[in-house]
Protein backbone atom coordinates (compact mmCIF):
# COMPACT_ATOMS: atom_id res chain seq x y z
CA UNK A 1 0.00 0.00 0.00
CA UNK A 2 2.87 2.40 0.75
CA UNK A 3 4.23 1.78 -2.73
CA UNK A 4 0.86 2.73 -4.22
CA UNK A 5 0.88 5.99 -2.28
CA UNK A 6 4.33 6.86 -3.61
CA UNK A 7 3.10 6.35 -7.18
CA UNK A 8 0.18 8.69 -6.56
CA UNK A 9 2.46 11.39 -5.20
CA UNK A 10 4.85 11.14 -8.11
CA UNK A 11 2.01 11.46 -10.60
CA UNK A 12 0.95 14.83 -9.17
CA UNK A 13 4.36 16.42 -8.82
CA UNK A 14 4.34 20.24 -8.67
CA UNK A 15 4.56 22.24 -11.90
CA UNK A 16 7.43 24.63 -12.59
CA UNK A 17 5.40 27.82 -12.17
CA UNK A 18 8.20 30.16 -13.16
CA UNK A 19 7.80 29.10 -16.80
CA UNK A 20 4.10 29.79 -17.19
CA UNK A 21 4.10 33.45 -18.28
CA UNK A 22 5.51 34.28 -21.71
CA UNK A 23 6.46 37.50 -23.49
CA UNK A 24 3.95 38.40 -26.23
CA UNK A 25 5.13 41.69 -27.76
CA UNK A 26 6.94 44.96 -27.03
CA UNK A 27 6.40 48.42 -28.50
CA UNK A 28 8.83 51.28 -28.01
CA UNK A 29 7.77 54.82 -28.82
CA UNK A 30 9.96 57.87 -28.48
CA UNK A 31 12.00 60.74 -29.79
CA UNK A 32 15.70 61.48 -29.51
CA UNK A 33 15.27 62.80 -26.00
CA UNK A 34 13.24 61.60 -23.00
CA UNK A 35 9.86 59.89 -23.27
CA UNK A 36 7.83 57.62 -21.02
CA UNK A 37 4.54 55.79 -20.59
CA UNK A 38 2.81 56.62 -17.34
CA UNK A 39 -0.71 55.19 -17.29
CA UNK A 40 -2.74 52.48 -18.99
CA UNK A 41 -6.42 51.55 -19.13
CA UNK A 42 -8.72 49.08 -20.86
CA UNK A 43 -11.04 50.32 -23.60
CA UNK A 44 -14.66 49.45 -24.32
CA UNK A 45 -13.68 47.64 -27.52
CA UNK A 46 -11.14 45.28 -25.90
CA UNK A 47 -7.98 47.27 -26.61
CA UNK A 48 -5.72 49.32 -24.32
CA UNK A 49 -4.89 53.02 -24.15
CA UNK A 50 -1.55 54.26 -22.82
CA UNK A 51 -0.76 57.81 -21.68
CA UNK A 52 2.64 59.40 -21.07
CA UNK A 53 5.06 62.01 -22.31
CA UNK A 54 6.83 62.74 -25.59
CA UNK A 55 9.74 65.16 -25.52
CA UNK A 56 10.45 67.72 -28.22
CA UNK A 57 13.68 69.59 -27.51
CA UNK A 58 15.53 68.34 -24.49
CA UNK A 59 14.00 66.94 -21.34
CA UNK A 60 12.31 70.19 -20.24
CA UNK A 61 10.01 70.58 -23.24
CA UNK A 62 7.43 68.13 -24.51
CA UNK A 63 3.82 67.09 -24.97
CA UNK A 64 1.34 64.80 -23.35
CA UNK A 65 1.05 61.57 -25.34
CA UNK A 66 -1.76 59.02 -25.68
CA UNK A 67 -1.79 55.91 -27.90
CA UNK A 68 -4.12 52.98 -28.46
CA UNK A 69 -2.86 49.39 -28.91
CA UNK A 70 -4.23 46.00 -29.84
CA UNK A 71 -3.32 43.82 -26.82
CA UNK A 72 -3.13 40.65 -28.94
CA UNK A 73 -0.73 41.83 -31.65
CA UNK A 74 0.75 45.01 -30.16
CA UNK A 75 -0.30 47.02 -33.22
CA UNK A 76 -0.52 50.76 -32.56
CA UNK A 77 -4.05 51.79 -33.65
CA UNK A 78 -3.56 55.53 -33.16
CA UNK A 79 -1.21 57.95 -31.41
CA UNK A 80 -1.83 61.59 -30.41
CA UNK A 81 0.00 64.39 -28.58
CA UNK A 82 -1.58 67.11 -26.44
CA UNK A 83 -0.51 70.53 -25.20
CA UNK A 84 -1.75 72.87 -22.48
CA UNK A 85 0.10 75.85 -23.91
CA UNK A 86 3.12 75.28 -21.69
CA UNK A 87 6.67 74.26 -22.50
CA UNK A 88 6.31 70.87 -20.87
CA UNK A 89 3.24 68.77 -20.11
CA UNK A 90 3.20 65.20 -18.82
CA UNK A 91 0.50 62.55 -18.41
CA UNK A 92 1.10 60.14 -15.51
CA UNK A 93 -2.27 58.38 -15.53
CA UNK A 94 -5.28 57.62 -17.73
CA UNK A 95 -8.63 56.03 -16.90
CA UNK A 96 -11.54 54.92 -19.07
CA UNK A 97 -14.73 56.89 -18.33
CA UNK A 98 -18.34 55.73 -18.36
CA UNK A 99 -19.02 57.52 -21.67
CA UNK A 100 -16.40 55.39 -23.45
CA UNK A 101 -13.79 58.15 -23.46
CA UNK A 102 -10.79 58.79 -21.23
CA UNK A 103 -9.64 61.14 -18.50
CA UNK A 104 -5.89 61.89 -18.48
CA UNK A 105 -4.04 63.43 -15.56
CA UNK A 106 -0.58 64.76 -14.85
CA UNK A 107 1.09 68.12 -14.70
CA UNK A 108 2.08 71.04 -16.92
CA UNK A 109 5.03 73.33 -16.31
CA UNK A 110 4.19 76.99 -15.79
CA UNK A 111 5.49 79.44 -18.37
CA UNK A 112 6.44 82.02 -15.73
CA UNK A 113 8.73 79.83 -13.64
CA UNK A 114 9.83 76.22 -13.06
CA UNK A 115 6.75 75.23 -11.03
CA UNK A 116 3.94 72.97 -12.25
CA UNK A 117 0.14 72.84 -12.24
CA UNK A 118 -2.23 69.87 -12.13
CA UNK A 119 -3.34 69.11 -15.68
CA UNK A 120 -6.48 67.19 -16.70
CA UNK A 121 -7.57 66.44 -20.26
CA UNK A 122 -10.91 64.82 -21.21
CA UNK A 123 -10.83 62.78 -24.42
CA UNK A 124 -13.50 60.97 -26.41
CA UNK A 125 -13.07 57.36 -27.51
CA UNK A 126 -11.13 58.44 -30.63
CA UNK A 127 -8.64 60.50 -28.61
CA UNK A 128 -10.08 63.91 -29.53
CA UNK A 129 -9.81 66.60 -26.85
CA UNK A 130 -13.13 67.59 -25.28
CA UNK A 131 -11.55 69.96 -22.77
CA UNK A 132 -8.16 70.65 -21.16
CA UNK A 133 -7.71 72.40 -17.80
CA UNK A 134 -4.88 73.35 -15.42
CA UNK A 135 -5.22 73.82 -11.68
CA UNK A 136 -2.83 75.13 -9.03
CA UNK A 137 -1.58 77.96 -6.90
CA UNK A 138 1.69 79.86 -6.68
CA UNK A 139 3.57 76.75 -5.59
CA UNK A 140 4.51 73.57 -7.44
CA UNK A 141 1.72 71.00 -8.00
CA UNK A 142 2.21 67.58 -9.63
CA UNK A 143 -0.77 65.36 -10.45
CA UNK A 144 0.05 61.66 -10.37
CA UNK A 145 -3.28 59.78 -10.63
CA UNK A 146 -6.86 60.32 -11.80
CA UNK A 147 -10.22 58.57 -11.44
CA UNK A 148 -13.83 59.06 -12.41
CA UNK A 149 -16.15 60.36 -9.68
CA UNK A 150 -19.87 61.01 -9.35
CA UNK A 151 -20.67 63.84 -11.80
CA UNK A 152 -17.02 64.48 -12.53
CA UNK A 153 -13.44 63.42 -11.91
CA UNK A 154 -10.76 63.53 -9.21
CA UNK A 155 -7.03 64.07 -9.59
CA UNK A 156 -4.55 63.50 -6.79
CA UNK A 157 -0.85 64.17 -6.38
CA UNK A 158 1.38 66.41 -4.35
CA UNK A 159 1.87 70.12 -3.78
CA UNK A 160 4.80 71.99 -2.25
CA UNK A 161 4.04 73.97 0.87
CA UNK A 162 6.53 76.73 -0.04
CA UNK A 163 7.43 78.38 -3.39
CA UNK A 164 10.15 77.15 -5.74
CA UNK A 165 10.01 73.60 -4.46
CA UNK A 166 11.18 74.52 -0.99
CA UNK A 167 9.75 73.00 2.16
CA UNK A 168 7.72 69.84 2.37
CA UNK A 169 5.02 68.41 0.13
CA UNK A 170 1.41 67.55 0.96
CA UNK A 171 -1.12 65.35 -0.74
CA UNK A 172 -3.49 67.44 -2.84
CA UNK A 173 -6.81 66.01 -4.07
CA UNK A 174 -8.99 67.99 -6.47
CA UNK A 175 -12.56 67.28 -7.61
CA UNK A 176 -13.82 68.75 -10.90
CA UNK A 177 -17.23 68.44 -12.55
CA UNK A 178 -17.89 66.91 -15.95
CA UNK A 179 -16.86 70.18 -17.64
CA UNK A 180 -13.61 70.48 -15.74
CA UNK A 181 -14.71 73.18 -13.27
CA UNK A 182 -13.22 72.89 -9.80
CA UNK A 183 -15.71 71.63 -7.18
CA UNK A 184 -13.52 71.15 -4.08
CA UNK A 185 -9.96 70.39 -3.07
CA UNK A 186 -8.33 68.84 0.00
CA UNK A 187 -4.75 69.02 1.30
CA UNK A 188 -3.38 66.57 3.83
CA UNK A 189 0.06 65.56 5.04
CA UNK A 190 2.87 65.74 7.55
CA UNK A 191 5.54 68.46 7.93
CA UNK A 192 7.95 66.54 5.71
CA UNK A 193 7.49 64.96 2.28
CA UNK A 194 4.16 63.33 1.33
CA UNK A 195 3.61 61.70 -2.07
CA UNK A 196 0.36 60.22 -3.44
CA UNK A 197 0.74 57.47 -6.06
CA UNK A 198 -2.73 55.99 -6.64
CA UNK A 199 -6.42 56.78 -6.23
CA UNK A 200 -9.34 54.33 -6.57
CA UNK A 201 -13.11 54.43 -5.92
CA UNK A 202 -13.94 53.62 -2.30
CA UNK A 203 -16.12 50.64 -1.37
CA UNK A 204 -18.79 53.03 -0.11
CA UNK A 205 -18.47 56.78 -0.71
CA UNK A 206 -15.70 58.78 -2.34
CA UNK A 207 -12.16 57.62 -3.06
CA UNK A 208 -9.18 55.99 -1.36
CA UNK A 209 -5.64 57.24 -2.01
CA UNK A 210 -2.30 55.60 -1.34
CA UNK A 211 1.32 56.74 -1.10
CA UNK A 212 3.97 57.49 1.49
CA UNK A 213 4.99 60.03 4.12
CA UNK A 214 8.50 60.80 5.34
CA UNK A 215 8.76 60.70 9.15
CA UNK A 216 12.16 61.94 10.27
CA UNK A 217 14.58 59.26 9.03
CA UNK A 218 11.87 56.71 8.17
CA UNK A 219 9.05 56.50 5.67
CA UNK A 220 5.52 55.26 6.37
CA UNK A 221 2.98 53.90 3.94
CA UNK A 222 -0.16 55.99 3.84
CA UNK A 223 -3.82 55.40 2.92
CA UNK A 224 -6.70 57.84 3.29
CA UNK A 225 -10.34 58.09 2.25
CA UNK A 226 -12.25 61.22 1.28
CA UNK A 227 -16.00 61.16 0.69
CA UNK A 228 -17.82 62.63 -2.29
CA UNK A 229 -17.72 66.07 -0.68
CA UNK A 230 -13.98 66.04 -0.02
CA UNK A 231 -14.21 65.36 3.72
CA UNK A 232 -11.44 63.13 5.07
CA UNK A 233 -13.10 60.03 6.61
CA UNK A 234 -9.85 58.38 7.74
CA UNK A 235 -6.13 58.88 7.24
CA UNK A 236 -3.69 56.19 8.39
CA UNK A 237 0.05 55.59 8.43
CA UNK A 238 1.65 52.12 8.30
CA UNK A 239 5.03 51.76 10.01
CA UNK A 240 5.57 47.99 10.15
CA UNK A 241 9.04 48.53 8.60
CA UNK A 242 11.54 51.40 8.64
CA UNK A 243 10.40 52.38 5.16
CA UNK A 244 7.04 51.56 3.56
CA UNK A 245 5.66 52.80 0.22
CA UNK A 246 2.21 52.16 -1.26
CA UNK A 247 2.04 52.42 -5.07
CA UNK A 248 -1.06 50.46 -6.08
CA UNK A 249 -4.51 49.88 -4.52
CA UNK A 250 -7.18 47.29 -5.36
CA UNK A 251 -10.63 47.41 -3.69
CA UNK A 252 -11.90 43.95 -2.75
CA UNK A 253 -14.80 42.65 -0.69
CA UNK A 254 -12.79 42.59 2.55
CA UNK A 255 -11.37 46.11 2.16
CA UNK A 256 -8.37 47.31 0.18
CA UNK A 257 -5.32 45.41 -1.00
CA UNK A 258 -2.26 47.57 -1.53
CA UNK A 259 1.17 46.87 -2.99
CA UNK A 260 4.44 48.71 -2.98
CA UNK A 261 7.76 48.25 -1.23
CA UNK A 262 9.15 47.93 2.26
CA UNK A 263 12.71 48.29 3.45
CA UNK A 264 14.27 46.97 6.60
CA UNK A 265 17.32 48.58 8.20
CA UNK A 266 20.36 48.59 5.88
CA UNK A 267 18.60 46.71 3.09
CA UNK A 268 17.09 47.46 -0.29
CA UNK A 269 13.38 47.65 -1.00
CA UNK A 270 11.45 44.41 -1.30
CA UNK A 271 8.02 43.84 -2.82
CA UNK A 272 5.24 44.32 -0.26
CA UNK A 273 1.50 43.80 -0.22
CA UNK A 274 -1.00 44.38 2.56
CA UNK A 275 -4.69 44.29 3.39
CA UNK A 276 -6.64 46.93 5.30
CA UNK A 277 -10.34 46.85 6.16
CA UNK A 278 -12.86 49.40 4.89
CA UNK A 279 -11.69 51.84 7.60
CA UNK A 280 -8.00 51.47 6.81
CA UNK A 281 -7.14 49.23 9.77
CA UNK A 282 -4.21 46.96 8.90
CA UNK A 283 -5.19 43.26 8.74
CA UNK A 284 -1.88 41.78 7.53
CA UNK A 285 1.18 42.53 5.44
CA UNK A 286 3.60 40.28 3.60
CA UNK A 287 7.00 40.79 1.99
CA UNK A 288 8.30 38.90 -1.05
CA UNK A 289 11.94 38.38 -1.93
CA UNK A 290 11.91 37.96 -5.71
CA UNK A 291 15.65 37.42 -5.97
CA UNK A 292 16.55 40.93 -7.13
CA UNK A 293 19.91 42.39 -6.05
CA UNK A 294 18.53 45.93 -6.26
CA UNK A 295 15.38 47.57 -4.97
CA UNK A 296 12.01 46.13 -6.00
CA UNK A 297 8.73 48.04 -6.29
CA UNK A 298 5.25 46.66 -6.81
CA UNK A 299 3.30 49.30 -8.72
CA UNK A 300 0.03 47.61 -9.74
CA UNK A 301 -2.28 44.97 -8.23
CA UNK A 302 -4.47 42.95 -10.61
CA UNK A 303 -7.04 40.26 -9.82
CA UNK A 304 -6.31 37.04 -11.76
CA UNK A 305 -9.97 35.92 -11.91
CA UNK A 306 -9.28 32.82 -9.77
CA UNK A 307 -9.15 34.43 -6.34
CA UNK A 308 -5.45 35.28 -6.69
CA UNK A 309 -3.54 38.37 -7.77
CA UNK A 310 -0.66 39.71 -9.83
CA UNK A 311 1.77 42.33 -8.58
CA UNK A 312 3.45 44.10 -11.51
CA UNK A 313 6.46 46.36 -11.02
CA UNK A 314 10.19 46.63 -11.58
CA UNK A 315 13.36 45.70 -9.74
CA UNK A 316 17.13 45.61 -10.10
CA UNK A 317 17.27 41.98 -11.14
CA UNK A 318 21.00 41.71 -11.86
CA UNK A 319 22.39 45.12 -10.84
CA UNK A 320 21.36 47.86 -8.44
CA UNK A 321 21.19 50.42 -11.26
CA UNK A 322 19.44 48.59 -14.11
CA UNK A 323 15.81 47.56 -13.61
CA UNK A 324 13.68 44.87 -15.23
CA UNK A 325 9.90 44.50 -15.27
CA UNK A 326 8.41 41.65 -13.26
CA UNK A 327 4.98 40.11 -12.69
CA UNK A 328 4.55 38.16 -9.45
CA UNK A 329 1.58 35.77 -9.29
CA UNK A 330 0.11 35.18 -5.83
CA UNK A 331 -2.59 32.64 -4.93
CA UNK A 332 -5.64 33.55 -2.87
CA UNK A 333 -3.89 32.08 0.17
CA UNK A 334 -0.84 34.33 -0.26
CA UNK A 335 1.59 31.80 -1.78
CA UNK A 336 3.95 32.91 -4.54
CA UNK A 337 3.00 30.92 -7.65
CA UNK A 338 5.04 32.30 -10.50
CA UNK A 339 7.45 35.09 -11.41
CA UNK A 340 7.91 36.57 -14.87
CA UNK A 341 10.89 38.78 -15.76
CA UNK A 342 11.31 40.89 -18.86
CA UNK A 343 14.37 39.71 -20.73
CA UNK A 344 15.52 42.85 -22.52
CA UNK A 345 19.13 43.86 -21.99
CA UNK A 346 18.20 47.52 -21.43
CA UNK A 347 16.71 48.92 -18.26
CA UNK A 348 12.92 48.70 -18.06
CA UNK A 349 10.45 50.10 -15.56
CA UNK A 350 6.71 49.45 -15.33
CA UNK A 351 4.51 52.29 -14.11
CA UNK A 352 1.06 50.65 -14.36
CA UNK A 353 -0.51 47.52 -15.87
CA UNK A 354 -3.87 46.02 -16.90
CA UNK A 355 -5.11 42.48 -17.49
CA UNK A 356 -7.34 42.03 -20.53
CA UNK A 357 -10.23 39.62 -20.92
CA UNK A 358 -8.07 37.65 -23.35
CA UNK A 359 -5.37 37.03 -20.73
CA UNK A 360 -2.80 39.58 -21.92
CA UNK A 361 -1.03 41.51 -19.18
CA UNK A 362 -0.04 44.86 -20.70
CA UNK A 363 2.28 47.32 -18.95
CA UNK A 364 3.12 50.96 -19.60
CA UNK A 365 6.47 52.34 -18.53
CA UNK A 366 9.87 53.37 -19.77
CA UNK A 367 12.92 51.80 -21.40
CA UNK A 368 16.28 53.23 -20.40
CA UNK A 369 19.01 52.79 -23.01
CA UNK A 370 22.64 53.87 -23.22
CA UNK A 371 23.30 57.51 -22.39
CA UNK A 372 20.13 57.58 -20.25
CA UNK A 373 18.02 57.69 -23.41
CA UNK A 374 14.42 57.08 -22.31
CA UNK A 375 11.60 55.79 -24.50
CA UNK A 376 7.97 55.03 -23.79
CA UNK A 377 7.62 51.28 -23.36
CA UNK A 378 4.47 49.22 -23.82
CA UNK A 379 4.97 45.50 -23.36
CA UNK A 380 2.66 42.49 -23.02
CA UNK A 381 3.03 39.01 -21.63
CA UNK A 382 0.60 36.19 -21.05
CA UNK A 383 -1.15 35.59 -17.77
CA UNK A 384 -0.07 32.56 -15.74
CA UNK A 385 -1.27 29.43 -17.56
CA UNK A 386 -0.03 26.93 -14.98
CA UNK A 387 -2.29 25.06 -12.63
CA UNK A 388 -2.76 26.74 -9.24
CA UNK A 389 -2.07 24.26 -6.42
CA UNK A 390 -4.37 23.89 -3.40
CA UNK A 391 -3.89 26.40 -0.61
CA UNK A 392 -2.07 25.53 2.57
CA UNK A 393 -3.94 23.53 5.21
CA UNK A 394 -3.20 22.00 8.62
CA UNK A 395 -3.68 18.78 10.53
CA UNK A 396 -6.13 19.21 13.43
CA UNK A 397 -6.68 16.03 15.47
CA UNK A 398 -5.29 14.10 17.19
CA UNK A 399 -3.12 16.87 18.64
CA UNK A 400 0.61 16.39 18.25
CA UNK A 401 2.39 14.62 21.11
CA UNK A 402 -0.97 13.90 22.78
CA UNK A 403 -2.27 10.74 24.44
CA UNK A 404 -5.95 10.79 23.40
CA UNK A 405 -8.67 8.61 24.81
CA UNK A 406 -9.31 5.59 22.61
CA UNK A 407 -12.51 5.87 20.58
CA UNK A 408 -13.79 3.42 18.01
CA UNK A 409 -13.26 4.56 15.34
CA UNK A 410 -10.66 7.23 16.15
CA UNK A 411 -11.41 10.37 14.11
CA UNK A 412 -8.39 11.99 12.43
CA UNK A 413 -9.11 15.26 10.66
CA UNK A 414 -7.55 18.35 9.06
CA UNK A 415 -8.64 21.72 7.68
CA UNK A 416 -9.94 22.06 4.12
CA UNK A 417 -7.52 23.16 1.39
CA UNK A 418 -9.10 25.73 -0.94
CA UNK A 419 -8.30 25.59 -4.66
CA UNK A 420 -8.20 28.85 -6.64
CA UNK A 421 -8.98 27.03 -9.89
CA UNK A 422 -12.06 25.48 -8.25
CA UNK A 423 -10.64 22.03 -9.03
CA UNK A 424 -11.90 19.22 -6.77
CA UNK A 425 -9.42 18.54 -3.98
CA UNK A 426 -8.78 15.10 -2.51
CA UNK A 427 -6.56 14.14 0.38
CA UNK A 428 -3.88 11.47 0.61
CA UNK A 429 -3.66 9.98 4.12
CA UNK A 430 -0.68 7.97 5.38
CA UNK A 431 -0.17 6.32 8.78
CA UNK A 432 2.69 4.40 10.39
CA UNK A 433 2.66 2.76 13.87
CA UNK A 434 4.33 0.16 16.10
CA UNK A 435 1.05 -1.45 17.24
CA UNK A 436 -0.03 -4.96 16.22
CA UNK A 437 0.43 -5.65 12.53
CA UNK A 438 -2.87 -5.62 10.65
CA UNK A 439 -4.79 -4.26 13.64
CA UNK A 440 -5.01 -0.65 12.37
CA UNK A 441 -6.51 0.76 9.18
CA UNK A 442 -6.45 2.41 6.84
CA UNK A 443 -2.71 2.98 6.59
CA UNK A 444 -2.88 4.58 3.15
CA UNK A 445 -6.01 5.97 1.52
CA UNK A 446 -7.31 8.80 -0.65
CA UNK A 447 -10.48 10.56 0.54
CA UNK A 448 -12.57 13.54 -0.55
CA UNK A 449 -13.46 14.52 3.02
CA UNK A 450 -11.26 16.20 5.59
CA UNK A 451 -11.17 13.24 7.94
CA UNK A 452 -10.41 9.54 8.22
CA UNK A 453 -12.01 7.12 10.67
CA UNK A 454 -9.17 5.02 11.99
CA UNK A 455 -10.06 1.42 12.88
CA UNK A 456 -8.13 -0.02 15.82
CA UNK A 457 -8.71 -3.68 16.66
CA UNK A 458 -8.26 -4.63 20.29
CA UNK A 459 -6.30 -7.84 21.04
CA UNK A 460 -7.80 -10.98 22.55
CA UNK A 461 -4.73 -11.53 24.75
CA UNK A 462 -3.53 -9.47 27.65
CA UNK A 463 -1.81 -6.25 26.55
CA UNK A 464 -0.83 -3.10 28.46
CA UNK A 465 1.45 -0.73 26.57
CA UNK A 466 1.74 2.72 24.94
CA UNK A 467 2.14 2.75 21.14
CA UNK A 468 3.36 5.44 18.72
CA UNK A 469 1.40 6.61 15.66
CA UNK A 470 2.82 8.87 12.91
CA UNK A 471 0.61 10.41 10.22
CA UNK A 472 0.82 12.73 7.24
CA UNK A 473 -1.75 14.26 4.85
CA UNK A 474 -1.39 15.77 1.37
CA UNK A 475 -3.97 17.76 -0.62
CA UNK A 476 -4.03 17.29 -4.38
CA UNK A 477 -6.06 18.77 -7.23
CA UNK A 478 -4.82 16.06 -9.60
CA UNK A 479 -1.92 18.19 -10.86
CA UNK A 480 -0.18 19.65 -7.82
CA UNK A 481 0.22 18.16 -4.36
CA UNK A 482 0.67 20.12 -1.12
CA UNK A 483 1.47 18.57 2.25
CA UNK A 484 -0.17 19.86 5.43
CA UNK A 485 1.84 22.86 6.60
CA UNK A 486 2.57 21.27 9.97
CA UNK A 487 4.16 18.20 8.36
CA UNK A 488 4.19 14.84 10.12
CA UNK A 489 2.07 14.35 13.22
CA UNK A 490 2.74 12.11 16.19
CA UNK A 491 0.45 10.86 18.95
CA UNK A 492 0.34 7.85 21.30
CA UNK A 493 -2.34 5.42 22.44
CA UNK A 494 -2.40 3.61 25.78
CA UNK A 495 -3.95 0.24 24.89
CA UNK A 496 -4.87 -2.00 27.82
CA UNK A 497 -6.65 -5.30 27.18
CA UNK A 498 -7.38 -8.43 29.25
CA UNK A 499 -8.46 -11.84 27.94
CA UNK A 500 -11.86 -11.35 29.60
CA UNK A 501 -12.52 -8.48 27.18
CA UNK A 502 -12.31 -10.66 24.07
CA UNK A 503 -16.05 -10.33 23.54
CA UNK A 504 -15.48 -6.66 22.67
CA UNK A 505 -13.45 -7.47 19.60
CA UNK A 506 -14.83 -5.18 16.82
CA UNK A 507 -15.49 -8.08 14.46
CA UNK A 508 -18.58 -8.97 16.58
CA UNK A 509 -19.97 -5.45 16.62
CA UNK A 510 -21.03 -3.82 13.33
CA UNK A 511 -23.39 -1.03 12.19
CA UNK A 512 -25.19 -1.12 8.82
CA UNK A 513 -27.80 1.04 7.06
CA UNK A 514 -30.39 0.10 4.44
CA UNK A 515 -31.35 1.69 2.10
CA UNK A 516 -28.36 3.94 1.59
CA UNK A 517 -28.62 6.43 -0.10
CA UNK A 518 -32.09 7.01 1.36
CA UNK A 519 -35.11 9.33 1.12
CA UNK A 520 -36.51 10.03 3.61
CA UNK A 521 -35.99 7.00 5.90
CA UNK A 522 -33.35 4.34 6.44
CA UNK A 523 -32.87 1.57 9.00
CA UNK A 524 -29.76 1.24 11.13
CA UNK A 525 -29.01 -2.33 12.24
CA UNK A 526 -26.57 -3.67 14.83
CA UNK A 527 -26.13 -6.60 17.24
CA UNK A 528 -25.13 -6.58 20.92
CA UNK A 529 -23.42 -9.60 22.47
CA UNK A 530 -24.41 -8.55 26.01
CA UNK A 531 -26.83 -6.01 27.55
CA UNK A 532 -25.12 -2.63 27.34
CA UNK A 533 -25.66 1.13 27.56
CA UNK A 534 -26.01 2.37 23.99
CA UNK A 535 -25.99 5.77 22.29
CA UNK A 536 -26.88 6.27 18.64
CA UNK A 537 -26.81 9.73 17.03
CA UNK A 538 -26.70 11.29 13.56
CA UNK A 539 -24.07 13.98 12.75
CA UNK A 540 -23.57 16.29 9.73
CA UNK A 541 -20.22 16.74 7.96
CA UNK A 542 -19.32 19.59 10.31
CA UNK A 543 -19.60 17.28 13.32
CA UNK A 544 -22.85 18.80 14.59
CA UNK A 545 -25.51 16.46 15.99
CA UNK A 546 -28.53 16.34 13.69
CA UNK A 547 -30.56 13.69 15.59
CA UNK A 548 -30.17 11.56 18.72
CA UNK A 549 -31.85 8.17 18.17
CA UNK A 550 -30.81 6.22 21.29
CA UNK A 551 -29.44 6.93 24.74
CA UNK A 552 -30.11 4.05 27.15
CA UNK A 553 -29.64 0.38 27.95
CA UNK A 554 -30.49 -2.33 25.41
CA UNK A 555 -30.68 -6.10 25.72
CA UNK A 556 -28.35 -8.48 23.89
CA UNK A 557 -29.38 -9.37 20.35
CA UNK A 558 -30.22 -7.66 17.06
CA UNK A 559 -31.70 -4.17 16.93
CA UNK A 560 -33.18 -2.08 14.09
CA UNK A 561 -33.53 1.71 14.47
CA UNK A 562 -35.33 3.88 11.91
CA UNK A 563 -33.87 7.27 10.94
CA UNK A 564 -36.31 9.80 9.43
CA UNK A 565 -34.57 12.51 7.37
CA UNK A 566 -37.72 14.45 6.43
CA UNK A 567 -36.58 17.49 8.41
CA UNK A 568 -32.96 17.32 7.20
CA UNK A 569 -31.35 18.80 4.11
CA UNK A 570 -29.81 16.62 1.43
CA UNK A 571 -26.20 15.67 1.99
CA UNK A 572 -23.81 13.39 3.83
CA UNK A 573 -24.40 12.34 7.45
CA UNK A 574 -22.64 10.00 9.87
CA UNK A 575 -24.43 7.66 12.26
CA UNK A 576 -22.32 6.95 15.36
CA UNK A 577 -23.10 3.95 17.56
CA UNK A 578 -21.38 3.59 20.95
CA UNK A 579 -21.77 0.59 23.30
CA UNK A 580 -19.44 0.25 26.23
CA UNK A 581 -15.89 0.83 24.99
CA UNK A 582 -16.84 0.13 21.36
CA UNK A 583 -17.91 2.58 18.67
CA UNK A 584 -18.95 2.30 15.04
CA UNK A 585 -19.69 4.93 12.37
CA UNK A 586 -21.76 4.50 9.20
CA UNK A 587 -21.76 7.04 6.37
CA UNK A 588 -25.27 7.91 5.15
CA UNK A 589 -26.34 9.83 2.05
CA UNK A 590 -29.69 11.63 2.12
CA UNK A 591 -30.92 12.38 -1.43
CA UNK A 592 -34.18 14.33 -1.73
Amino acid sequence: MKQLLLIVLLSVAATAHGECMDSLWTQVSGTADSDHGGGITLTNDGNVVVAGYQSQTGITAGLGWVAKYDPVTGEELWSRTYSSGSNQQIFLDVERTSDGGYICGGWARKVSDNDQDFWIVKLNSAGDTLWSRKYGHEFSNQGTCVAEAANGYVIAGRAHTLPNGSGGQDWWILKVNSNGDSVWSQRMGNPDEDTCYDIVPALEDGHVMGGRSVLDSTGAGRLAQVNGGGIVLWDRLYEFAPSVEIHGILPIELGYLACGAQQDWNSTNRVMWMLVDEFGMLQWHQQFDIGAVGSAYGNTLLADGHGGYYIVGHAGRFTTTNNDIFALHISECGDSLGLYWSSDSTGEEAARAVLTAGGQMVTAGVRVAAGNQRDALVTAFSADTCNIPPCAFERVRPFDESLPEIEFPLVMNWTRARDSDNDPVSYIFHLEHNYLEGAVGPLDTVVADTFVHLRIDLPVHRLDDIFDFYWRVWATDGVDTVEASDGQGHFQLDITMDADDAILHPSSFELSAYPNPFNPTTTLSFTLATPQDVTLALYDVQGRMAQERLNGRLDAGSHDITVDGSALTSGIYFARLSAGTQSRVAKLVLMK
